[in-house]
């Protein structure tokens, strides 16, 4: 073989060799890369998987979390109205066993003491922006009129209406306050239990307890049917309010029959509120 053959022979195998070696290269860097790209979407697949039951278990917690909530606010709505529930039950046993505390503490803040240059009475206040319901004659020709609430504060009165036949006046003080309302007197039943609350012989905020002794009655043509009770109504209870056990206004105390005992008569509520009404809508 001759030297020029023998050269191109080797260069030939090395160029074979070569091609190959760099050939395998390749193919490995390919199989390198397309392993390393499964790879990455293996884990990127494993990871969005972990990311949804992530989020899954997330909302499923705050769906327990939700559910928890909302039955301990029920409980919670549910003990508040039971409880509730229980203190007017209890406030109900202790008046119908003879005890009216239970509502005094409520009432006592919407009864004034009116005193004038005339004499001394009581009102009603039946409105938080203070006006207040009265006897006219508490206050007929008084040229000055003061109102002591029950936290022993004075105001000066203006009077704003009258109905002279039925005796009620309304009268007006300035600022916010705890008004009584007024039941339905139709509903009043003859032994019906009572308190009137007043400023008897001018000694302050005072209690007497009694009944309705009769209904409808008829004490002169000038005046509207009253409610009769035997709960002392003294010089100074005039104009107060007779308190239900519910803590409302059935009646205005009016006045009683001299030289007879537990005779007093009071304006029923049903004849009250549409007057002050009236009177306080003129006033507006």
């Amino acid at each position: 073989m001759s030297k020029e053959k023998y050269v191109l022979i080797t260069g030939i195998i090395l160029a074979i060799l070569v091609a190959g070696a760099l050939g395998g290269e390749v193919y490995l860097s390919l199989q390198l890369q397309k392993e390393k790209t499964l790879l990455q979407e293996t884990i990127e697949a494993n990871a969005e998987l972990t990311r949804s039951t992530l989020n899954a278990m997330q909302e499923e917690q705050q769906k327990n979390v939700d559910i928890i909530t909302k039955a301990l606010e029920k409980v919670d709505k549910e003990s508040k109205s039971r409880l509730s529930d229980l203190e007017e039950e209890v406030k109900n046993v202790n008046i119908k066993s003879g005890d009216f505390s239970a509502i005094l503490d409520k009432v006592f803040p919407g009864v004034v003491n009116i005193a004038t240059d005339q004499g001394r009475g009581t009102g009603a206040i039946i409105s938080n922006d203070g006006f207040i319901v009265t006897n006219y004659h508490v206050i007929k020709d008084a040229r000055v009129i003061q109102v002591v609430d029950y936290n022993k504060k004075i105001y000066a009165a203006q009077p704003i209406g009258a109905h002279t036949g039925y005796d009620i006046a309304v009268l007006k003080i300035n600022g916010t306050f705890k008004d009584l309302n007024f039941a339905d007197s139709s509903k009043v039943k003859v032994g019906e239990r009572v308190v009137a609350v007043g400023n008897p012989a001018g000694l302050g905020f005072s209690v007497t307890e009694g009944i309705i002794s009769q209904v409808d009655r008829n004490i002169g043509q000038k005046n509207p049917l009253m409610l009769q009770t035997d709960v002392p109504i003294n010089p100074g209870n005039s104009g107060g309010p007779l308190i239900n056990i519910n803590g409302n206004i059935v009646g205005i105390n009016r006045l009683k029959i001299a030289g007879y005992e537990s005779l007093g008569f009071a304006i029923p509520s049903n004849v009250v509120k549409p007057v002050v009404e009236e009177i306080m809508q003129r006033d507006i």
